[in-house]
């Protein structure tokens, strides 16, 4: 999972401007455990559980890729929480659809300087918790082969 969004300029505390055009970006990667109740039916429901380490970051625009580009960095955690319907295309091919919530932990207090001179927190506990809906296709051997003769 990732994804970037804009970000507030950042000041400092004599009101100069430090940081300006920044982005986010929150970039997770972990293990990704479920299981199907009564799989070999056409239709059946599913549970899964996603979790994982990853790093929450602001940095400009227009950065180069070295250690002196982040402006914010820090290592979070997530775990997602997820029931799905599955459908079973063929023996070889499911497809599942799926609502969750992702909470995501261990973001650090750390403070900067707006416009107007307010001292505000980079990101709350809860910024990045959210309901999910997800899609999945998965692709394996998911029943015996059926024997003609």
């Amino acid at each position: 999972m990732s994804g970037n969004t804009n970000f507030e300029d950042i000041y400092t505390e004599l009101g100069t401007e430090q940081y300006s055009k920044l982005c986010t970006s929150l970039g997770m990667g972990g293990l990704w455990l479920g299981y199907s109740f009564n799989h070999q039916k056409p239709v059946h429901f599913a549970v899964s559980i996603k979790s994982g380490i990853g790093a929450l970051s602001v940095y400009p625009k227009n950065f180069e890729r070295n250690d002196y580009s982040w402006v914010y960095n820090d290592i979070v955690g997530m775990v997602e929480p997820e029931v799905q319907v599955e459908l079973n295309l063929f023996r070889w091919w499911r497809m599942q659809f799926g609502v969750g919530y992702r909470y995501v932990f261990n973001i650090e207090d750390d403070t900067y300087f707006n416009a107007a001179g307010e001292n505000k927190r980079y990101f709350e506990n809860n910024d990045f918790s959210t309901p999910t809906i997800g899609f999945s296709m998965l692709f394996g051997n998911f029943g015996p082969k059926n024997d003609k003769n």
